[in-house]
């Protein structure tokens, strides 16, 4: 019997790496999402999209020495898509912020304006602490004598002595958002305003209006600093 004669064998496959950089790019990506959670973690899918190109250029380059193209382009699409998704939500919020801030402190004016006093040193207060029957505003300031000097304080205070006595004739202007800032449950906008006074010139005037979500999920919004200063800015 004749000795079977060996076949040739068959050509080994080349060995290729796959890129590191694209499968980090991969893991970073499958990450972005993170971003919808604070704009801090920007960083996630922007680092993504960065490996990815830095990916696809070296796997291009190795002329089929490196493999690992479709992770990296599925880490870029995920972070790419992330996000323009966590800055098109980040925006969004931040006007709601702004329009209901600047609604709150309208209201707030226009109370001092009308002369309930009582009722804007209540907005200075959380929910749950307000009375929100104003038949009931003169006995709890008469019982509370730490709340009495805290009204007493805000209607004499050099920010708004001059507003309250022009009353209902007093012209006020919001000039613009002063800052913005979140953290957690927790919203502050600081909004610049101006009101004019007679002889003089006008008076400017900063307002810190603060939001926190409740567990529920309701929002407990009350006025925070009132001055003739920017609490932002070092002259505070």
């Amino acid at each position: 019997m004749q000795p079977l004669t060996p076949t040739a064998e068959p050509a080994l496959e080349t060995y290729r790496d796959v890129s590191r950089a694209a499968v980090a790019a991969l893991l970073l990506g499958l990450a972005s999402p993170l971003v919808l959670a604070s704009p801090l973690l920007a960083i996630v899918p922007l680092g993504a999209i960065c490996l990815s190109v830095v990916a696809l250029r070296g796997i291009w380059a190795s002329e089929g020495q490196l493999v690992g193209r479709w992770p990296a382009v599925i880490g870029l699409c995920l972070a790419t898509f992330s996000l323009g998704v966590g800055l098109s939500w980040t925006l969004s919020r931040q006007a709601h912020v702004q329009t209901q801030a600047t609604k709150f402190a309208d209201q707030w004016l226009a109370l001092l304006a009308s002369g309930n006093q009582q009722q804007a040193h209540q907005l200075k207060l959380s929910q749950r602490e307000r009375v929100t029957d104003p038949q009931a505003l003169d006995s709890y300031y008469k019982a509370r004598v730490e709340a009495s000097k805290d009204l007493q304080q805000m209607a004499t205070s050099d920010a708004l002595a001059t507003f309250i006595l022009q009353g209902r004739s007093v012209a006020f202007r919001r000039r613009g958002i002063a800052s913005q800032q979140h953290a957690g449950q927790k919203d502050q906008v600081v909004l610049e305003y101006e009101y004019d006074r007679v002889k003089m010139e006008p008076q400017h005037l900063w307002i810190t209006v603060e939001r926190e979500l409740a567990e529920e999920g309701s929002a407990d919004w009350r006025i925070g600093y009132v001055g003739t200063f920017d609490p932002n800015s070092s002259g505070t």
